[in-house]
């Protein structure tokens, strides 16, 4: 299989992640150790607008305790019980909490450094 520009050819836009914090889409809560590394935090304000503190709290906290830069690398909070289960040959781990919308939590691996992006589903 050839690379994704023999296929789609030249890239003839890009919307980078510093144009979607200086627009208001997406928030910059700041970069903390990951790994060997750096992740810088972001969050779109939708996910700011709608989750509450507690839920916010519950979210970040799994999210950085499960969260791998290989698997899992997306972590997806949604309503209902039980226990966690992982999909998507384990690239994705499927969790619950009291909320009446998805949550996504996204790890994008950047060559220097990883973006995590908390978003609603219907954001991504």
């Amino acid at each position: 299989m050839g690379d994704m520009k023999e296929f789609f050819g030249e890239v003839i836009s890009k919307y980078t992640e510093e144009q979607a914090i200086e627009d208001g889409i997406k928030a910059d809560l700041g970069w903390f150790p990951f790994g060997k590394g750096l992740v810088r935090i972001t969050a779109t304000t939708g996910f700011i607008n709608t989750m509450n503190s507690l839920q916010t709290l519950h979210i970040l906290l799994k999210t950085l305790n499960n969260i791998q830069p290989k698997y899992p690398n997306m972590i997806v909070f949604q309503q209902g019980e039980g226990g966690d289960r992982r999909e998507d040959d384990n690239r994705t781990l499927i969790t619950h909490m009291a909320t009446d919308k998805k949550v996504y939590a996204k790890l994008d691996d950047h060559g220097t450094h990883h973006i995590l992006t908390f978003m609603l589903a219907e954001e991504y």
